[in-house]
């Protein structure tokens, strides 16, 4: 089933100047964003009671074009991540002045990777404060630790290398991973599942955060949205919960807009509204109109 645009509403970003975003970031609440792009910095906003967007911060982030940013859940305070391509990752944290007004500061600069970092995602709030990157050498990282009160504390605790470079990842908010699983006996990450129904360049994924318990739908952000369900298959033959669990994968619904090509996809916390934002300079929310996001 495709939907077509009368089933969506269209919101246009107008930007001054010639400078290309590459990421727009909203707060838990919704009450903060945070822009980056090729001009290496990150600009955040706060919105005010007469809900008008204003820029209150401004700074030079990376020595080179900033791919993506993300909020940490405010229980772990005013936390933004955001990845270059000058090889780095860098954790901030917004700090109070002697004089009291806020800065953002550089609280920790990850350098494992030796190419471009495509995207950096925090983990689901319930697990911690952990982060994942990914970058264009094929490899995912995650980093965790105790107690992020100490930056020397923190460590990378797992990476996975795949066959290709990477340009973005998601966290699936339940805690289990339909890609890749997390097996504890061996403590490795494992692939699950391959989806290879795609025939175009993808450029980012969103699990919906509604799910039951043997299935979960992914938003792909391709020529068009895809969206994709993933369904437990039961092994009958298999003893014990050894090995990674396998999944069903078929496609579930897809919208397209012409031929633009769909950059970022983001649910809303209950998972019925699915954003998307594209090259044609627009931004769309997608609802079937049987319903059919419901899980």
């Amino acid at each position: 089933m495709m939907s077509d645009e009368s089933d969506t509403e269209d919101f246009f970003l107008a930007t001054k100047g010639e400078k290309i975003l590459y990421d727009v970031a909203y707060n838990f609440n919704g009450s903060r964003r945070a822009t980056c792009g090729e001009d290496k910095f990150v600009t955040v906003w706060d919105i005010d009671e007469r809900e008008k967007w204003h820029v209150t911060a401004n700074w030079q982030a990376h020595s080179s074009s900033v791919y993506r940013i993300a909020w940490a859940h405010p229980e772990f305070g005013q936390i933004l991540a955001t990845c270059s391509l000058d090889h780095t990752a860098i954790i901030w944290k917004e700090t109070v002045k002697d004089n009291g007004s806020l800065q953002w500061v550089a609280y920790l600069t990850l350098k494992d990777s030796r190419t471009a970092v495509t995207s950096v995602q925090f983990a689901p709030h319930w697990m911690g404060l952990m982060l994942a990157t990914c970058s264009a050498d094929g490899g995912v990282r995650v980093y965790q630790a105790a107690n992020w009160l100490f930056p020397e504390q923190i460590e990378q605790t797992h990476m996975v290398i795949c066959d290709l470079p990477l340009s973005c990842l998601s966290w699936n908010p339940t805690g289990k991973v339909f890609i890749l699983e997390y097996e504890r006996e061996t403590r490795h990450w494992s692939k699950t599942e391959t989806v290879d129904m795609l025939n175009e360049p993808v450029h980012d994924i969103a699990f919906c955060p509604t799910l039951d318990s043997d299935s979960t739908i992914l938003a792909i952000a391709t020529t068009g949205v895809r969206l994709v369900t993933l369904k437990y298959v039961q092994d009958e033959t298999a003893c014990g919960d050894s090995g990674p669990k396998r999944f069903y994968i078929e496609t579930l619904l897809e919208f397209r807009n012409g031929d633009s090509q769909i950059w970022r996809v983001s649910w809303n916390i209950i998972g019925t509204i699915l954003a998307s934002s594209g090259d044609d300079n627009s931004i769309r929310l997608w609802k079937d109109a049987d319903s059919k996001f419901r899980i």
